[in-house]
């Protein structure tokens, strides 16, 4: 009787513990569901920082802007796609630089720079202030889970598909979802009044992001900054020296070989030639200051074909007002300067 009574006790005791087991699933929680909400969105934050990557999906509002994004991100990098009303845009990040690759509305939806327009299907590099979308990166992510209105959050336990999970629900009906078992992983966000929606997948893995390697890239060729460099600084500086060389005693010769000096800033622009349309704005600029100096140097002409007419007469006056018109080209120098500070906009906005 003694020995069934143990055995009794013994199978008891079995059934109560694979009871308690079952109550639990057989996990044993990481704890956060007994700690206050601001404790338990630093889990989450400091989980994130330590895996370093997570696959992210869903849907957040950029720059005020619906968008869908399905993306691998590991630290300050991130590849995937986006997708922006109708159009769809892959995307590849490396920091401050970006990689895309989209169609024309894509392009639009973006408003990419106009030449990156005709690079539909093609891989384009850019800088982040080129194009009207967010990077998503790590940062960005952490920077969504570490708001001050969560810690007034309330704790809950829940579940994902059978996953447990401690739930911080904010007054305004914004949840945040985070991993109850194992590392305090940030599981989902739902924060509809402001937009966003976002699953967060494969917390840690190892993914293997690499810059296109057949990208085009916005930035100005070498080619368009030598244009830029010999049609603004190095002619600016060539038509300063044309004034500085005058002599002061001006005589048929003299005025002769300073009208053909004006006209080298023509001369030079035909010779380097047009550039291409995104320096279009700077070539307007230089072709403008050329044109006033051929207008000074036609006056300049005049005045030599005056020769040494007598004092005070009327082709004194004459020519006296044609070597004043030829000095006032000089004011073309501005021009010149105006051209110079527009392809130094753009190759701050391209390069």
């Amino acid at each position: 009787m003694a020995g069934g009574l143990d055995s009794a006790v013994g199978v008891v005791i079995v059934l109560v513990l694979g009871a308690a087991a079952g109550c639990t699933g057989g996990e044993t929680t990481n704890g956060l569901e007994g700690k206050p909400a601001a404790e338990v969105q630093q889990a989450a934050v400091a989980a994130l920082e330590d895996a370093g990557s997570v696959h992210v999906t869903g849907e957040l509002l950029s720059r005020g802007r619906p968008v869908q994004l399905d993306l691998r991100v590991t630290g300050d990098s991130s590849s995937g796609r986006l997708t922006l009303e109708d159009s769809q845009v892959d995307i590849v990040t490396f920091g401050s630089e970006l990689y895309l690759n989209s169609d024309q509305a894509g392009w639009q939806d973006l408003e990419a720079p106009a030449p990156v327009a005709g690079y539909a299907g093609r891989w384009v590099k850019l800088g982040t202030r080129h194009v009207d979308v967010d990077v998503v990166d790590l940062k960005f992510l952490v920077e969504r889970l570490a708001g001050e209105a969560w810690q007034a959050a309330k704790v809950e336990q829940s579940a994902i598909n059978d996953t447990k999970v401690v739930a911080l629900n904010r007054p305004d009906g914004a949840s945040l979802d985070i991993a109850n078992v194992g590392p305090g992983y940030p599981l989902r966000l739902d924060d509809r009044p402001h937009g966003v929606h976002l699953e967060f997948t494969e917390h840690g893995a190892d993914f293997q992001i690499a810059a296109p390697g057949d990208a085009l890239s916005n930035a100005l060729t070498d080619a368009e900054l030598a244009w830029l460099d010999a049609t603004t600084s190095k002619l600016m500086d060539t038509m300063n020296a044309v004034f500085d060389s005058v002599p002061e005693y001006l005589d048929s010769t003299v005025l002769t070989a300073f009208a053909d000096q004006l006209r080298t800033c023509s001369r030079e622009l035909a010779r380097i030639g047009p550039p291409g349309e995104r320096l279009e704005p700077v070539h307007a600029l230089v072709k403008q200051a050329c044109a006033q100096y051929d207008v000074g140097a036609e006056c300049i002409a005049t005045a030599a074909a005056i020769g040494i007419p007598a004092a005070g007469s009327d082709e004194s006056r004459r020519q006296e007002e044609a070597i004043n018109c030829g000095f006032d080209s000089s004011a073309a120098i501005g021009l010149l300067g105006g051209a110079l500070n527009k392809g130094n906009e753009i190759k701050a906005h391209l390069g």
